[in-house]
């Protein structure tokens, strides 16, 4: 059975329709530093084009300046931004950068979900 390192669950509203993507990182891949690969291009792309809202969940976010520039910009154009962040019971998360999401975005933690 193959265990997942990375899970990300985007939803994008856009002028066309709505759009779901699932993104499972293999075991034999490691998780990137960079957006310039097929999918952080990609991810790039979705998030410059959202018109309406952005909605994820991830286990955390580190060194993903792109990222964090392209939800900000889309932010600026009116995009609603909302995510759900992986933590343990003291709402820490282990990577990095996830404490920018929250300063930025409408962003809980899993333990708050009832």
């Amino acid at each position: 059975m193959y265990k997942f390192l990375l899970v990300v669950f985007l939803i994008f509203n856009t002028l066309l329709a709505d759009n779901v993507f699932l993104y499972f990182n293999m075991p034999q891949n490691k998780p990137s530093s960079t957006t310039s690969t097929k999918f952080g291009e990609r991810l790039i792309l979705l998030i410059d084009n959202a018109t309406n809202s952005i909605d994820f969940a991830i286990y955390g976010f580190r060194n993903q300046n792109n990222i964090l520039n392209a939800l900000i910009k889309a932010q600026k154009r009116g995009v609603k931004i909302r995510g759900v962040v992986d933590s343990d019971t003291n709402n820490y998360n282990y990577y990095s950068d996830t404490k920018l999401l929250y300063k930025y975005f409408n962003i809980i933690s899993d333990h708050s979900i009832a």
